[in-house]
């Protein structure tokens, strides 16, 4: 692009601002009461954590050193932007500096060290509650090889693909191996950050300013290391955000803007929020109408390129809609509380309310900061603020709309997704005007309140303890929320605590799913479990009986009930449960060994035997069964082998 074509692109486009001084005094002291205001409101609701204060009480889940630390950086930041509201620019002794001043171009070493004091500190940070989100599901079936679509096709097939250059160079698949994927792209979503902050101002060291608040939104928890499919979803939010403000700048085409779409889109179908940013986009662009024709057409082809690369089902892509109308079909079920008036008006908005504080404190900050200054204003219309107005309002209404049947606090890393764009345009509004210079105060406050709040929920989940602990608050049975999601919150404490083996908890928190979902049969199955660890085989066994009796498929149940019947000496019962267990499980190890125990305690040694034999045949190091050989048919009887 020649000089003259890119400073034209710019006087369209709009002035490249550099400041993050509200111009009106107003706009300034709302930035500071409303910091004021929120650092208090954190210091309460970090004293006693409750439900409904998930979005600000991540500090009273830390030890008290960390918490200090963290309430000591927002009163920091709350006096840093004090003292700079009530300076004088003029007499700030070399605190404000010109850009003209500071612009100098960073040593070609500065990136580099960046991204790796980037990456060790995302390592280091690693999520380390399995409670967050959905990261157990995710550890289950990458481990097993499992790669499901679901609403993510493109994130699915990430992973997939990342995986498998594990298992080519030969690493296992474990939690601190799959932890480097988020990593890589917390590493890419920075190189993003600072190219998206070229559009608020071309000063290298101004810049710093927006990449700070950019990489210190509540975001930046998906890259540590957490094992879900967001982090690539949040990359592609930023790569779409990118291409449409380098194409309204006229520095790029119109084609890689709707690629960035189409592939926003299939990483998650969150994405769809961005559709009407696009159409506006392509609406308002000064070209020919059969070029627009063409930029609509370009996301649509890439879309369907994609859905065709993958094979995906189109009755797949329906999947999630049918779940979320059913959720909300169910939303009031298991509240215990007047659903209209609480769920409609109220739950929205104190669950965006504290997604907000969770997210992006310091970006809603700005927005009322800029809203207060420019009221009663009148101002010529920038196209990079227009289209980032309207990738927030849909992604903000669609993030209001799943607080219904969902529980937000569970649900936070999708939510934050959505509301990407809202943070990305406080950044802006709040950079769009003013003098042009840039208090060092005020953007040492800002920043520290931003590192704060992401430190905050980063050091809790970095702690397993300090994790659990939040999850077990956040769906307290005070908490209001849909029945499926009770129950759903409930089993992966289940899950969790048969981790470590600690049965009374599972038994605790399986009669509270089955309490939410009573027609659920996987959570009488999950009682019935956790009844035999603790030993009391006949309660089990109803509990098992009553699973399918409900109509309970499940291979897990008939093999659990095979067992109760064993260890209460109902021999023949068991023996036609283990036997289902195969012909629905197919030959597994311990079924058959399962099998020929009973095969044994019903009179049919010669059967048992065989059984036995065959399972060593297929599987020589399954000591269960050599001992078994040993201990019942004599030693040697096991082909040679001695059990370990």
């Amino acid at each position: 692009m020649t000089k003259r074509k890119r400073s034209k692109a710019a006087r369209e486009a709009g002035p490249a601002p550099n400041s993050a001084v509200p111009a009106h005094p107003a706009g300034g002291r709302i930035l500071a009461l409303g910091a004021t205001i929120y650092g208090l409101a954190v210091a309460l609701a970090s004293g006693k954590p409750r439900p409904g204060t998930w979005g600000l009480d991540a500090p009273g889940y830390l030890p008290p050193a960390a918490r200090l630390l963290v309430l000591g950086m927002i009163a920091a930041g709350i006096v840093l932007i004090w003292t700079a509201v009530f300076q004088k620019t003029a007499d700030d002794g070399g605190a404000a500096r010109r850009p003209r001043e500071l612009g100098h171009h960073f040593p070609i070493w500065a990136p580099v060290t960046v991204l790796g004091v980037t990456a060790l500190a995302l390592s280091l940070l690693h999520v380390r509650s399995f409670l967050l989100g959905d990261q157990m599901v995710w550890l289950q079936n990458l481990r097993t090889g499992q790669f499901p679509l679901y609403s993510e096709p493109l994130a699915a097939v990430a992973w997939h693909g990342y995986v498998g250059v594990l298992g080519a160079l030969g690493i296992a698949i474990s939690e601190r191996s799959l932890i480097f994927l988020p990593i890589l792209c917390g590493s890419f979503a920075l190189l993003l950050a600072w190219k998206i902050s070229r559009f608020v101002t071309e000063d290298p060291v101004l810049r710093l300013m927006p990449v700070a608040l950019i990489s210190l939104l509540g975001t930046s928890q998906l890259f540590c290391g957490y094992i879900e499919s967001y982090s690539i979803v949040c990359v592609a939010f930023l790569l779409y955000l990118f291409a449409a403000l380098r194409f309204l700048r006229r520095e790029g085409g119109a084609a890689f803007v709707g690629i960035a779409l189409a592939l926003a889109v299939g990483t998650h179908l969150i994405a769809l929020v961005l559709i009407p940013s696009y159409l506006v986009l392509v609406l308002r662009s000064p070209v020919h109408a059969w070029r627009r024709a063409l930029m609509l057409i370009v996301p649509v082809a890439a879309g369907l390129g994609v859905g065709w690369a993958l094979a995906l089902d189109p009755a797949d892509l329906m999947r999630p809609f049918d779940i979320l109308r059913v959720a909300l079909q169910s939303s009031t079920q298991g509240t215990a509380r007047p659903a209209a008036l609480t769920l409609l008006v109220g739950k929205p908005l104190t669950e965006l309310g504290n997604l907000i504080f969770l997210v992006m404190p310091v970006p809603a900050l700005l927005i009322a900061s800029h809203v207060v200054a420019r009221a009663g204003q009148r101002r010529a219309p920038r196209n990079d603020l227009s289209f980032l107005t309207w990738a927030t309002v849909p992604g903000v209404a669609a993030a209001a709309v799943l607080t219904l049947p969902g529980s937000p606090a569970q649900d936070w890393d999708l939510l934050a997704v959505a509301v990407l764009p809202a943070a990305v345009l406080g950044i802006f509004l709040a950079l769009a005007s003013g003098p042009k210079t840039f208090p060092r105060r005020l953007a040492l406050g800002l920043t520290a309140l931003s590192a704060a709040s992401l430190l905050a929920f980063v050091l809790v989940n970095a702690s397993e303890d300090a994790g659990t602990r939040r999850f077990k608050t956040i769906i307290a049975p005070s908490t209001t929320m849909s029945a499926h999601e009770r129950a759903y919150a409930n089993e992966k404490l289940v899950k969790y605590y048969t981790r470590r083996k600690d049965f009374d908890s599972v038994y605790v928190y399986a009669q509270r799913a089955e309490a939410a979902e009573p027609g659920n049969t996987r959570y009488w199955g999950n009682i019935g479990t956790a009844l035999y660890n603790l030993h009391r085989y006949g309660e089990a066994t109803r509990y098992f009986e009553e699973a399918l009796r409900k109509g309970s498929d499940r291979v897990e149940v008939y093999y659990n009930l095979g067992l109760c019947y064993m260890r209460t000496q109902r021999y023949p019962e068991a023996l036609k449960d283990f036997r289902i267990s195969v012909d629905l499980g197919g030959e597994q190890p311990k079924y058959l060994n399962s099998l020929g125990m009973a095969l044994l305690a019903t009179g049919e040694p010669d059967s048992a035997r065989a059984t036995w034999l065959y399972v060593l045949k297929q599987w020589p190091d399954f000591q269960p069964t050599a001992r078994a050989l040993d201990y019942y048919f004599g030693k040697g009887s096991a082909g040679g082998r001695v059990p370990q």
